[in-house]
């Protein structure tokens, strides 16, 4: 063989290692296409199924936050029920309360005007005054229920306790 001949060999065989490569890298190529495909599309099918979740996850937020709104009226509602019940209860409990204390004092008082006229005419009565003689003070009265409720106290009626000089007293007959 000449010189030609293995140069031009030498360039067949450059050229078949280059058509190899291109082959090999080729076939190569050829199993890694489809792969990068299946994964992309392997990729947007995630997406979308990471999109569509997150809407459907948005979705049931917005429907528990509109429910709990909701919920929270339809409570403040309820709530601001009861206080007007118990504010209404509370001022008729307050009026009853004010009625009852007036009705007391009014008998309290009733009570005390009858215990003295009671204490008044037996006071006059063991002291020998006369009823048109006896003094109408305030005093008397409050000195005479004093005199009647020291006798109660003993539990001998039959006992008689003057009254002070001061209040036209004198000793118990």
């Amino acid at each position: 063989m000449d010189a030609k001949t293995e140069g031009c060999g030498e360039a067949e065989s450059k050229a078949e290692a280059k058509r190899k490569q291109v082959v090999h890298a080729a076939g190569a190529l050829e199993g890694f296409y489809p792969k990068v495909f299946a994964a992309w599309r392997t990729s947007l099918k995630t997406r979308r199924q990471i999109g569509s979740l997150q809407a459907a996850l948005f979705a049931e937020e917005a429907d528990r936050a509109s429910a709990l709104r909701a919920q929270r009226s339809e409570c403040d509602v309820l709530l601001l029920q009861a206080e007007a019940r118990h504010r209404i209860a509370l001022q008729k409990l307050r009026s009853e309360l004010a009625e009852a204390q007036a009705r007391q004092k009014e008998a309290t008082a009733a009570e005390r005007l009858a215990l003295q006229a009671a204490v008044r005419a037996e006071a006059v009565g063991l002291m020998g005054w006369p009823i048109d003689d006896a003094p109408e003070t305030e005093i008397f009265c409050l000195l005479i229920t004093r005199v009647f409720m020291i006798q109660l106290a003993d539990g001998n009626s039959a006992r008689r306790v003057a009254l002070p000089a001061s209040c036209g007293g004198g000793a118990a007959p």
